[in-house]
C-alpha cells in the first residue's frame, strides 16, 4: 500500500503512541512526494495509532501488576474475607479473625483429621475384638471426640474443617451411644448374675439350717 521507506518512517513517528506535529508534516511531505493519497494516509496511521496504544496500555497495566504483586509480597497477605493486609507468617487475619490457611496449616489440619479417623476405626475394631477391652475402646471414641471439638474450635472458618465436623461428629457419637448402652447393659448382666448367687446362696444356707 505504501512504500517501504514511507511505512518505516510511519512506524518510527508511532513508537512512543504519540504524533507530534513535526512527524505528521514529514510524513505527510514524504506521502505527497510518493503521491499517497492523503486521507489513507490519515486512515493508516489513526489505525496504527490505535493498536500502538493498546500495546503500550497492555504493558503498563502489566507493570503496575507486578507492582501490586510486589506490595502485597511486601506487605504480606490479604484477608480473602475482609481485605485487610496481614503480616508475614500470620494465621489469622488480625480483623476479622479468619484462617489463613497456608501449607503449613492445610497439612496440620489433614493430619489432625486422620488423627481422628483412626482413633474412631480403632475403636470399632478394639470393640469387636473377643474379650474385648471395653474401656480402652470407649476411651478412643473420646479422645476422637475431645480431638474433632478441638480442631472445629481452633479453625471454625475453614469450610474443610466444617464439612469434616459435619460428617464425623454423628458418626462418633452413634459409637459412644452403643459403647455407653453396651457397657450398661453388661453391668446390668453382671449385677443380675451377682444378685442370682447371693440368692442361691442364702437358700442353700436355709436348706443346711432345716435339715439340722
Amino acid at each position: 500500500m505504501f512504500s517501504k521507506e514511507l511505512e518505516n518512517l510511519i512506524q518510527a513517528s508511532l513508537e512512543d503512541g504519540k504524533l507530534d506535529e513535526i512527524e505528521k508534516t514529514a510524513l505527510i511531505k514524504r506521502a505527497q512526494t510518493e503521491g499517497v493519497d492523503l486521507t489513507e494516509l490519515e486512515i493508516h496511521i489513526n489505525s496504527l495509532l490505535q493498536k500502538r496504544l493498546k500495546e503500550l496500555n497492555a504493558k503498563e497495566d502489566e507493570r503496575e501488576q507486578e507492582r501490586l504483586n510486589h506490595k502485597k509480597k511486601e506487605i504480606g497477605k490479604v484477608c480473602p474475607h475482609c481485605g485487610t493486609p496481614i503480616p508475614p507468617m500470620a494465621e489469622k487475619c488480625p480483623s476479622c479473625g479468619m484462617v489463613i490457611i497456608t501449607a503449613a496449616v492445610n497439612e496440620a489440619i489433614e493430619r489432625e483429621m486422620k488423627a481422628i479417623r483412626e482413633k474412631l476405626a480403632d475403636s470399632f475394631a478394639v470393640k469387636l475384638e473377643k474379650n474385648s477391652d471395653k474401656n480402652k475402646a470407649l476411651g478412643l471414641a473420646q479422645d476422637a471426640k475431645s480431638r474433632l471439638l478441638k480442631l472445629t474450635t481452633q479453625y471454625s472458618t475453614v469450610p474443610q474443617v466444617q464439612s469434616f465436623s459435619a460428617l464425623m461428629m454423628p458418626e462418633i457419637n452413634s459409637t459412644l451411644d452403643y459403647l455407653l448402652k453396651s457397657e450398661t447393659t453388661e453391668h446390668k448382666n453382671d449385677r443380675l448374675g451377682i444378685s442370682l448367687l447371693i440368692g442361691l446362696a442364702i437358700l442353700f444356707a436355709l436348706m443346711l439350717l432345716l435339715m439340722n
